[in-house]
């Protein structure tokens, strides 16, 4: 019998399709995903999406779905992740691996700061 063989976690990620969600019209958390996508490096083929044109269909297609939800005034979601979040409590997300990054404006509204991650 041969021993298993263990791939490092960095061709786990390579196997599978990785979508970072985020609205292409925002500003900083466009620049956070930037940013995002360089740490990974070119190797891990991050694919971005246009948040604000998300479908069911778009979101359930990626294995790996990095998610930027930026908070809105007094701690609401933007519209787009607010039409979409009925939708992610139906949805089979077994197997997929989720990860969250927030924004929000902690002088103006420093009760709500980062609210939206938490919706």
């Amino acid at each position: 019998m041969q021993p298993k063989t263990f791939w490092p976690t960095k061709n786990l990620i390579i196997m599978h399709k990785t979508g970072i969600f985020y609205s292409f019209n925002s500003t900083k958390t466009a620049k956070a995903a930037e940013k995002i996508i360089a740490e990974f490096g070119p190797d891990f083929n991050i694919v971005p999406v246009n948040a604000e044109e998300l479908t069911e269909e778009l979101f359930l297609s990626f294995t790996n779905l990095i998610l930027g939800v930026p908070t809105w005034f007094d701690g609401e979601l933007p519209n787009y992740w607010d039409e979409f979040v009925p939708a992610l409590e139906d949805l089979n997300l077994k197997g997929k691996t989720i990860a969250i990054y927030g924004l929000g404006n902690q002088v103006e509204y420093p009760e709500n700061f980062g609210d939206a991650v938490g919706i």
